[in-house]
Formats: C-alpha cells, sequence, structure tokens
C-alpha cells in the first residue's frame, strides 16, 4: 500500500469517527455511531506475511487490544492476524474501514484471528465509544491551582503529543516550574485522568473539579500513578494478581495497572476501578487481591466480579547479550521496570542497549523498549528470546515478525534476517474513534 493511499485511508476513518468536518470551538465528545471493537489495527507487509507461513497477506495485524473491550472478550489478543470479520475475509485497512462503519453498538458479529499456524474462530458483541475518545475540537484550559496548562486529547493532540492508544484524559503541556504540579511530579506529556473520581475528558470543564480535588489519577510513560494534591505521600502501590494498585486508607484500593491474561483482567477490572472490599474485608487492609471484589468503576457504575488466585512469582533478575538480533536484553525484575521506566503490567524482555548498525537498531528499538513477541510467540526472559530469533533464521525467511511495546504504545515490525532491510514502516489504523499514527 502507497504512503498516499494509506493516508487518504487514514482520513476516511478520521472524517466518520472523529467528525473534523464540522469542530466546535469547545470541544466536544463527538462519540461515533459504529461499534466499538476496542483494537488497534494495522496492515501486514508482505515480508511479515511470509515470516508467519501466510503467502500473500490475509488481513490486519492486532497490534494492541484493550483487556477490557469487546476484542479481547471475545478472544483477541496483541500479535493476532485478524483475517476475518462480520462474515467477510479481510482485503486490507479499506475494508476493515467499510466493515467496521457498517456496524453498531450491541450488534454480534463473527470473526476469525490466524495464531501460530492456527484458525481461531471468534464472535464479539460490539461496544459504545468510550467517553473521550472522540474529542472534537481543541480546547484548553489553564488552572491556577497546580500551576497547568491542559489540551483536550483530540486527535491532532493525540498525535502530536504521541499519546499512547487507548489512553483517555486531558494532556498536560505545560508546567510552572515553581508550581504546585510542579511539586506533585507532572510533567508535560502527562494525562490527567481524573480528579478524585470524576472522569476528565474536556478541558473547557476542568477547572472547577480539578480546583476541588484531593487525588488525581494520572498517566504518564511509566504507567499510571495516583497523586494527592497536597503533596503528601501515598502508600507503596501493592501488585497481585497481574494488576497493580493504590491502596487509598478508609477508601480502598485504586487500580493503577492489568497486565494482559491475568486473574485481574480475567475478572474485568480496568484502570480507575475503586475496589472498596476484597474477599469481604476493607480493600485497604487487603494484602493480596483474590476472591469476591467490590467496588465502582470511574464512570460509577457499581463493580462486582471475582478475582481467581494465582501466585505468579516475580521472575528472576537476568540480562544477556542476543547476537541474532545485536541487543542486550533484560527480563522484566522491579529494579528494570524501574530504572527504564516501563509499566507494571508489561510483559516481555526489557532492551537495555543496541549495537549500532544491528538488526534491533533497524527495527528502532531503544533502551526501555519491550519485546513482546517473535513470530506470535511470547517471550518473557532473554533465553526465550534468544531461541525465538534461532527457530525464526531456521525457517529461512527474509524477516522475523517481532511485537514491541514503546513508551508510546505497542507496533509490529519486519525484522531483518541475514542481512536484509528491514520492512518499512506501515501505517495504522485504530479502532474505536482512534486516529491513524
Amino acid at each position: 500500500m502507497t504512503k498516499g493511499r494509506s493516508r487518504r485511508v487514514a482520513a476516511v476513518l478520521l472524517a466518520v469517527a472523529a467528525g473534523f468536518a464540522a469542530a466546535p470551538a469547545q470541544a466536544a465528545d463527538t462519540a461515533p455511531v459504529h461499534g466499538f471493537v476496542g483494537a488497534e489495527v494495522q496492515p501486514i507487509a508482505p515480508g511479515e506475511a511470509k515470516a508467519l507461513g501466510l503467502g500473500a497477506p490475509p488481513g490486519v495485524f492486532v497490534r494492541d487490544v484493550l483487556s477490557w473491550g469487546p476484542a479481547y472478550a471475545a478472544g483477541v489478543r496483541r500479535g493476532d492476524v485478524l483475517a476475518g470479520f462480520a462474515g467477510a475475509g479481510l482485503q486490507g485497512l479499506e475494508h476493515v474501514v467499510k466493515l467496521v462503519q457498517g456496524t453498531k453498538p450491541g450488534q454480534t458479529v463473527n470473526a476469525t484471528v490466524l495464531r501460530r499456524g492456527e484458525t481461531v474462530p471468534l464472535r464479539f458483541t460490539l461496544g459504545t465509544t468510550p467517553a473521550g475518545w472522540s474529542m472534537a475540537g481543541e480546547a484548553a484550559a489553564v488552572v491556577p491551582r497546580f500551576g497547568l496548562t491542559l489540551r483536550s486529547l483530540t486527535p491532532t493532540a493525540r498525535t502530536e503529543a504521541g499519546v499512547r492508544w487507548g489512553s483517555t484524559g486531558l494532556l498536560v503541556t505545560d508546567v510552572q516550574p515553581d508550581g504546585t504540579g510542579a511539586r506533585m511530579g507532572l510533567r508535560p506529556g502527562d494525562l490527567i485522568v481524573a480528579a478524585d473520581r470524576t472522569p476528565l475528558v474536556d478541558a473547557a470543564k476542568a477547572e472547577s473539579p480539578l480546583t476541588a480535588a484531593a487525588l488525581l489519577l494520572v498517566e504518564g510513560t511509566a504507567g499510571f500513578r495516583a497523586v494527592r494534591t497536597d503533596g503528601a505521600p501515598l502508600p507503596a502501590p501493592l501488585v497481585s494478581a497481574g494488576a497493580q494498585y493504590q491502596p487509598l486508607l478508609g477508601q480502598g484500593l485504586l487500580v493503577l495497572d492489568v497486565a494482559h491474561d491475568t486473574p485481574a483482567a480475567r475478572a474485568g477490572l480496568r484502570p480507575g476501578d475503586l475496589l472498596a472490599k476484597v474477599a469481604g474485608t476493607p480493600a485497604d487492609t487487603a494484602e493480596r487481591v483474590a476472591g469476591v471484589v467490590q467496588g465502582t468503576r470511574l464512570d460509577g457504575t457499581p463493580l462486582h466480579a471475582e478475582v481467581p488466585f494465582t501466585q505468579v512469582p516475580p521472575p528472576p533478575p537476568e540480562s544477556r547479550h542476543v547476537q541474532t538480533i545485536g541487543a542486550t536484553v533484560a527480563a522484566l525484575s522491579a529494579d528494570v521496570l524501574r530504572q527504564y521506566e516501563i509499566r507494571p503490567s508489561a510483559r516481555g524482555v526489557a532492551v537495555t542497549a543496541v549495537d549500532p548498525g544491528s538488526r534491533a537498531a533497524a527495527v528502532g528499538l531503544r533502551p526501555g523498549y519491550v519485546v513482546v513477541q517473535v513470530n506470535q510467540v511470547p517471550v518473557t526472559t532473554p533465553a526465550e528470546l534468544a531461541a525465538a530469533m534461532t527457530a525464526a533464521e531456521a525457517v529461512r525467511t527474509a524477516e522475523a515478525v517481532v511485537l514491541i511495546e514503546g513508551p508510546q504504545g505497542f507496533r509490529i515490525h519486519g525484522m531483518p534476517l541475514y542481512g536484509t532491510a528491514a520492512s518499512n514502516g506501515t501505517p495504522t489504523l485504530q479502532w474505536g474513534a482512534e486516529p491513524a499514527r
């Protein structure tokens, strides 16, 4: 697909999903009328298809999926090839756009994904686009209390700031060096997701809830964090059941981050949830999250779920140079997460150094990035990454398909083998009223 053609496809999606043609002066949440899938997709280059043994590109890659969205609930996972949707075999990005535009919230559709040589039939029940995903028109606000300038997350703002797909909130564009916001640790590029229990999506309406707030939910490159507006410290976060929680004395546990395919994800927990009780006891005194949990979503709806108890030991510290890609990688230990500002929900191996001119450099890897999969095979240790690359070389294709997580989200690349060039960067279409980046 040519770059010009890709841009035209992106423009079609933006015009339909975000309603740019008549952008008002004040930002407004203009949710599209089509169904919400909750997945981010990108094209498949011919070399990437061959690396997976698929011949001609059979659909699109799924490079990210919301753990609480319809696609995840149906069984779609990062790195899947989406080959069919709504009863039709996919023929590229334009086809995806056309099919999604023809759906409605609540509609049930069939889908097909290809994963590690298997064809997996799935069934979706499409949702409604969440608030804050389709802001039309620019709006900014200055909050004197914190010394902050904020901007609504329009598609333009998302692109310019490199905001991770799936994120909502207000973008911090300026922080006064001597202001309260700076002392709270806020910095340009952060997203203020909520003030107390009020979600923030429109900068024009943000000053009042921010002025009254005692606690902010903030998303940065290293994930979510809770911040007290009086600057007082909070207890250390609790990690349990594949999620990170902030204990709030007398209130419960605030869910900060949730990893895929964990007990917390299977229970439907999401960032911003406030757990009041865990297994019948006050959540703020819990040492682990297991059993029946009760609380509220960030939008105010009640939360009642069961989190199965599964004890997952942290990965042992391990670091090695993987010659096949020309990079040094490390297991995602607590020290590595902290040093490289990697999200607690990350799964894979962290890149700590990249050899100049290497395969890793060819696909844009840099320290702090995480290699998640090679040819759809998850890698969780340096040894697994080395083995996966050796297996990819044995197939003798020109490329290996790697799924990478960086500060701005996930992307899929064809990593060159045998001295060949990497695949050209492919454009992205994002389902759920998101812009292409």
